[in-house]
Formats: C-alpha cells, structure tokens, sequence
C-alpha cells in the first residue's frame, strides 16, 4: 500500500515537471523571433512569364501547362495578356473557384473591349500594364465577344450560391450549356471570345453525364478550323471538384486532339507547390476517384513533364513572397481557467484581444490582419476590439462595399475566415497591411494550412505593401479540458487515478501544440520560398461533385449572406432587421424524413442510419411567412446597395413562395430519432433538434449544416423522423467510416523532418 502511494506521488512529480518543462518551452518559443527571408516575388513574376513563352513557342497543337507559382506572381494577368496578343481566333472559358476571381477577371477584360470599343469604362492606353497588349490589338483590329451567364432568377434553381462560390448547376438548363449557346452566337463575328463561369459548373447530373459535355457542341469542323481553345481552371484546388475539372478538361482536349484542332489547357493554383504533386494527385484520382483532405510529401522541383493519357503536361513552380522579410511570433493562450464552453470562447476573445493590444502599437499607419476560421469568434473579436479603441472591418466577399473598405478604408484590423484566402485583394498603401495574426485551431489542420497559406499571400499589390517587412503572428488557443473527455475514460477503466488522469493530457495537450507550432511554422517557412529536398503539402479533399436538385440549399446562400453582410448595414434600425430576417427564415425551416422503408437497403455507421435514397420533408412554418416576406420588402433596397444579384435571388426565393418539399436524397437518420417516433412520443407529440455543420465518425458535410436548421421527430400521419441530409453526392460513406484517416500530429512531424 505505501509503495503504491509512493509510486503515484513520484508520477504526480514527474508529469507535474514535463508540465513545467513544456510551458518553459512555449514561453522560449514566444520569446524568440524567427526570421524568414523570403523568395523575391519579382523573381517569381518574371519566372511565370518565362514559362508561358516557352510554352507558347511549342508546336504542338494540344498541350496543358500548370502554374503553381506563389500568390500574387501574376499567373493570370501574364496568361490573359499572351492570350490576346497570339495569333489567329481564339475561344478561352476562363474558370475558377470563386465568384470575386470570375468577376475580377471578367471586369479585367471588360475595361479591355471597352477601350477597343470606345464605349463606357475602358482604361488609359498609356497604362504601363495593358499599354502592349491594347497595342497590339488595335493594330491587329481584333474584335472581343465577353460570355459570362450568371444564375437565372427563377424558381427553377440550377445553382447553389454559398458565400462566394456557385455550388451546383443543372446540366440541362444550367450556366454551362447556356454559356456554350452564347459562344455559339459570336462566332464569325468575333476574333477573341473569352468565357467566364466558376469551376463549380463542372459536375455530374443525377442521371451521371457530366456538364462539360456541351462543351461538344463546339467541336464542329467550321469553329475548330477557325479557333484556338484556351481553358483556364483558376485556384483549381480551392474547391473538391478541382481534380474532376481537371480529368474533364482534359478529356475536351482529346476530343480536340481526335478531331485535328487545337487547345491548350492552364491550371492555376499556388497550393499544389511543387510540380511533382500533380502527376502524383492525377494518377491517385484516377485510381479511386477521390483524394482525402492530406498532407502529401513529394520531392520539390521547379519543372516536370510528363504525358497524361495522351496529352502532354508543363509543370513549373518558383516561390517568393511579397515582402523582402518576414518575422514570425508565437503566442500560446491558455485558456483553461473557465469550464463552460461559452465562458472559454469569451475568455479566449479576451486573451487574443490583450495580445494584439501588447503587439499592435501603430494603429494609425499600418493596417493588422486577423485570419480565423470561425464566424461567431470573429463577430465577438469585432465588439471587443471596437470596446478598445481599434476600428474594425469584418471582410467578405457578399458585399461590394467590401473591397471598397479594404482598399481604400482607414480601419486599423482587418477580420476575415477564408472568405478571404482566394482572390481578394489586400492592397492599402495608404495604411499597409504588416501585420498578420493567424488564430491556429486543431481541427482540419490539412484544409486550414492550405487557407491560411493563401490567407497570408493577400497583402499585396503595391509598391509600399510590398517593400515592407512583415509580421506574422501564429496563435496558438489552449481550451479547457472538458469533464466528459475523464468521465467516458473512467467508463472503461473505473480504477484510474483522476489526478493523474488529467495531469496527462495537460501534458499531451501541451506536446500537440508544440509540435502544432513545428509543423504550421514549417510549413509557412517552405510556401514563401521555392523548396529543397522533400516537401510536405497540404491538400483539401477532392472528389467529383454530383448535382442532386433541391431548392431549399438555396436557404445556405441567403444565409450566408445576410450574416456577411450585417456589419455593412451602417443605419442601426436596418442593421438589426438584416439579423432579424436572417433569424426568421432559418427558425422557419423544418427538415425531417418521411416513409422509412427499412426493406431498403441501408447502412449503418454508430450510431446513424444512411439511406442513399431516402425521402426527406422541408417545409417553412406557416405563421412566419408573412413576417419574411415583410421585412424583405423594408429591406430590399439596403441589400441592393449590398450585393444586388443576390437580393434578387434572396427576392425570388421568397416572393415564389417559400417552398414546400419533398425529395429523396443521401441522409442519415439518428437511431435515437427511431427510438424517440416509435416508442417514445405521443401522437402529434414533437421534439426538436439542430442540425450541425460536421457529423460521424469521420465528420461528412452535412446540407445547410453551417447555419444548424431544424429537425425533428412527430408522430403524426405520416410519421416523421428527425434526419441530417447529407445533399450533395459525394464520398459519403469514406467520411462517414472513417477510412479519411487524420493523421496524428507525430506522424507529420516526422514527415517534415525526413
């Protein structure tokens, strides 16, 4: 009995001082500066237009290049520029995951024809960036068609808007085929037809053929003697379809090839890093048809070329940053004073706004920006913030005013999730952005490496951003441990010792952010200059997305933009009916599953049930009809001045009618909602739940999961059950199982260091 107790005094002592240990070793850590010395971006810029000339000068009629430069080194400015200054016809659907890069590029183009035109908004002849290429096209008389077909406002919806991406298209009637039909009306009539739609066009029907397939229609004898193809896939990587768009264009470029015309394809993305990933991703696509959220370790080179069923594949990469240094400080926030959740995303706003108040003295002339992946942190960070004194702007693609605030506002922090990773300019000359706070959280560290890597690459754009040192700051939060992590321990071995307990995963707590820190900071280190030896590349998830119709996903879109859009709403009264009407549609919605035939096929992953084909019910609480439709029409004109495409769609949806629904689609059912309908409830008795964003073992996606609608359970005629749709068709069931293995945060270090 004594040498029991001794044994357990000398393991408190001992955890007890690793504990010590590797809080000394974090404060070390946030004590020491690292300095990084970048790869020059001018190198990386010079690099890329380099490599576009060589492979313009080959003579093969088919051929595909892929760029995987940094950020901000010109990929499609350069690409854009040599496309317009080449020979002969040309046709270029100009691709990408992000609505902002879609407008961008087409507003780009726009101002281009325009000033051939002579008409409304062109640009100055003499300017230095488009002086060559005007040049060259006025000389030439060459002739511009622009094709950019957006979403059609009916109550027939082809696609889903979820905050700055088009999710989903209908492959009968959607944006692809109509943007094929407007090429179509321009040919013989212009030299130069350039096409714009997002990546998220490139799914599969229900009934399984693909919307590039109306990409056939172009392939006549008369447009392909004519034109050269250009297909531009732009931040390929920034959506799970990136690799199925890639296979599709490549497979529109051997149907070229077949018929003797002529295409080039060019994929984009600075996450894919080194050239040695591509054919790497292709060929592991190719085999299972989806790759999981990873980190891929390859060997980095700056060039590699190889065939890909025919088509032969440039791979080039050169890295750079846009600032001559970059210092990197840590901050680890223990955050474990508090025991309730709510009470630990307080203290934590707390801790991260102390911190920012000790480091970000120079408010009024530079800008700070706050990268974190959680809207409700951001909102309370905002508040906080404001209560110290710091003017604050919470970045989003959903309002025009946006941009505007960006680049030519005056805040001193600028808050953004990933919203912001992709195609937003963070150009501010005036008051540059030189600070960067990079809030780090465990969950998804493979998909949120890749963000922040993008996140980071935003202050850019000019001269004086440019030349000035920045600071990164990696923030490191420490949550409290929570009672039911001991209690479900203590279910299977009763007789441990809970001090002891708790004391060691303080410990091994404390050992993951470390090496969290190793990896984040390792990683950050090899994206802003080009790599030696293996490198280690964070992948989100691909997979080929299939285009299951259902209107009320539509619900995710408005959603998100009503909550984007609320701090721009300047008039308090407006500000507060934008929540207001964004609260109302979600409590208005009910989703639950309706005639469960358990002599169907189904599966079953603890403790949910999957039905692949299961019908499930939407529907809109009656009384809350008219209070929706009331106060969109207060705020109809406010939301214009935000984002007047989407208040149509918002206008639309609601004015239609709120939808009544019922479809069959992928859905798990809880075996407690079972329980609770068949045994439990009395008739026309309800209980409700909330739906969450992630669910399962292996967390899938689950439809309208961001904004938590309703689900519930009734017994009523006929019974309903609550049920979490999982929507879109996709790798579902590997989710769910949990063959998408995380790999323990040990095993990527070694990685790093091998």
């Amino acid at each position: 009995m004594a040498e029991g107790r001794a044994r357990r005094e000398r393991l408190l002592e001992e955890v007890s001082r690793q504990i010590e240990r590797l809080k000394e070793e974090m404060q070390k850590r946030e004590n020491t500066e690292e300095i990084i010395e970048p790869g020059k971006i001018a190198e990386t810029r010079k690099h890329v237009g380099k490599e576009l000339d060589e492979f313009f000068s080959k003579a093969q009629d088919i051929k595909a290049l892929c760029l995987l430069h940094s950020a901000g080194s010109g990929k499609t400015t350069q690409t854009r520029n040599r496309i317009l200054m080449q020979e002969g016809k040309h046709i270029v659907l100009y691709m990408a995951t992000r609505k902002v890069l879609v407008d961008r590029e087409h507003k780009e183009l726009e101002k281009i024809r325009n000033t051939l035109e002579g008409t409304s908004e062109g640009i100055d002849p003499m300017n230095e960036k488009y002086k060559k290429v005007l040049e060259y096209l006025k000389n030439s008389n060459k002739s511009i068609g622009l094709v950019y077909e957006r979403k059609q406002n009916s109550k027939s919806k082809h696609v889903k808007n979820v905050g700055d991406t088009y999710e989903k298209l209908n492959p009968s009637s959607g944006i692809l085929k109509r943007t094929v039909e407007e090429i179509l009306k321009f040919i013989d009539n212009k030299d130069i037809i350039w096409a714009f739609c997002t990546q998220q066009a490139l799914v599969e029907s229900q009934y399984g053929r693909a919307t590039s397939e109306h990409l056939d229609r172009l392939l006549s004898g008369r447009i392909r003697t004519q034109y050269t193809f250009h297909i531009i896939l732009d931040e390929f990587l920034g959506h799970s379809n990136g690799l199925y768009a890639i296979e599709e264009m490549l497979g529109f470029l051997r149907k070229v090839k077949k018929e003797g015309g002529r295409a080039n394809l060019y994929l984009f993305d600075a996450n894919g890093y080194s050239p040695a990933v591509l054919q790497k991703l292709l060929k592991e696509y190719g085999e299972f048809e989806v790759v999981p959220e990873s980190l891929v370790i390859v060997d980095f080179k700056e060039e590699e070329d190889f065939e890909y069923d025919g088509i032969e594949v440039s791979v080039r990469a050169k890295h750079g940053y846009p600032s001559p240094k970059i210092i990197v400080k840590r901050k680890f926030l223990f955050v474990d004073e508090v025991k309730k959740v709510g009470e630990a995303k307080e203290e934590l706003v707390n801790r991260i706004v102390g911190y920012i108040k000790h480091t970000f003295k120079d408010k009024h002339n530079q800008t700070a920006f706050l990268f974190l992946q959680s809207k409700e942190l951001l909102a309370m960070l905002k508040n906080r913030l404001e209560d110290e004194g710091y003017s604050c702007l919470i970045a989003t693609a959903d309002s025009r005013k946006s941009q505007e605030r960006i680049n030519q506002g005056n805040e001193d922090i600028i808050l953004s999730t990933s919203a912001l990773s992709r195609g937003i300019d963070l150009s501010r000359p005036h008051k540059p952005i030189n600070k960067i706070y990079a809030i780090i959280t465990d969950f998804g560290i493979e998909s949120n490496l890749v963000e922040m890597i993008q996140a980071i690459s935003r202050a850019r754009g000019d001269t004086k951003t440019e030349e000035d040192p920045k600071e990164i700051h990696l923030v490191y939060p420490i949550y409290p441990q929570r009672d039911f992590i001991f209690e479900r321990i203590l279910q299977y071995e009763p007789d441990a010792d809970e001090q002891i307990l708790r004391l060691m995963i303080t410990k091994h707590t404390l050992k993951q952010k470390l090496l969290l820190d190793k990896v984040v900071f390792g990683i950050v280190e090899q994206f802003v200059k080009s790599g030696k030896g293996k490198v280690l590349v964070p992948l989100p998830s691909q997979y080929a997305t299939r285009y299951i119709p259902n209107e009320v996903a539509d619900m995710q879109g408005f959603l998100s933009f009503l909550e984007n859009i609320v701090p721009f709403v300047e008039d308090e009264e407006k500000r507060k009916k934008v929540e207001k009407l964004s609260h109302a549609l979600l409590s208005a919605l009910f989703v639950s599953a309706v005639q469960i035939d358990f002599k169907k096929d189904f599966e079953y992953y603890h403790p949910y049930i999957l039905f692949e084909r299961q019908e499930v019910r939407s529907a809109f609480d009656n009384e809350k009809r008219w209070k929706i439709k009331k106060l969109f029409e207060e705020l109809e004109e406010t939301l214009k001045e935000e984002n007047s495409e989407k208040t149509q769609e918002l206008g639309n949806f609601i004015k239609n009618g709120l939808p009544y629904i019922s479809k069959r689609m992928p859905t798990i059912i809880p075996v407690y909602a079972l329980v609770l309908t068949e045994h439990f409830l009395r008739e026309r008795e309800r209980v409700q739940f909330k739906i969450r964003g992630r669910i399962g073992r292996g967390e899938a996606d689950t439809l309208m999961g961001s904004v938590k609608p309703t689900t519930y359970c009734l017994v009523g005629t006929p019974k309903e059950y609550a049920c979490v749709p999982l929507g879109e068709d996709y790798p579902y069931k590997e989710v769910l199982s949990g063959r998408f293995a995380k790999f323990p945060i040990e095993f990527i270090i070694k990685l790093l260091r091998e």
